[in-house]
């Protein structure tokens, strides 16, 4: 998942692309408000309910407020292009890990390329020889 936070009109506001249909987010105040097509809309008062247990959506009370939301939420993100572009980031990104496969594949992570059993002192190494070791440049007449 990737999530896009921006702060338009001093709110805090987010798009979230998953596999299916995007999540945006907005809120003002106490109230956060959560849309996503296939998933029933999410309202949560954040001063009330800092833990976001008990979604305020549904409530009749919270109708007008929801209904600004989701008039907020349409007026600012076009959902359809809004979804293409995902669809269309999402196929690049595979196009990219498809070709990264093919041929000798190169690990993200780094893996130093020593045998770290000579790097840490062992009762086996000479006190004076890892001293050299450590000297940058070794001193003359050492075989270190």
């Amino acid at each position: 998942m990737r999530t896009v936070a921006l702060h338009a009109d001093g709110r805090p506001v987010a798009v979230a692309d998953r596999r299916l249909r995007q999540c945006r987010r907005t809120g003002r105040g106490r109230y956060k408000f959560v849309h996503s097509d296939p998933d029933p809309d999410q309202l949560f008062d954040l001063e009330a309910d800092p833990l976001e247990l008990n979604n305020l959506a549904e409530a009749p009370e919270y109708q007008d407020l929801r209904k600004q939301f989701r008039d907020e939420v349409a007026s600012r993100w076009d959902t359809e292009k809004l979804h293409q572009a995902v669809l269309d980031s999402q196929r690049r990104r595979k196009l990219v890990a498809r070709a990264n496969m093919k041929g000798r594949g190169t690990p993200w992570d780094h893996h130093p390329q020593f045998d770290a059993s000579t790097q840490y002192m062992r009762n086996t190494i000479d006190l004076d020889d890892l001293e050299a070791r450590a000297r940058f440049p070794a001193p003359a007449g050492n075989g270190a």
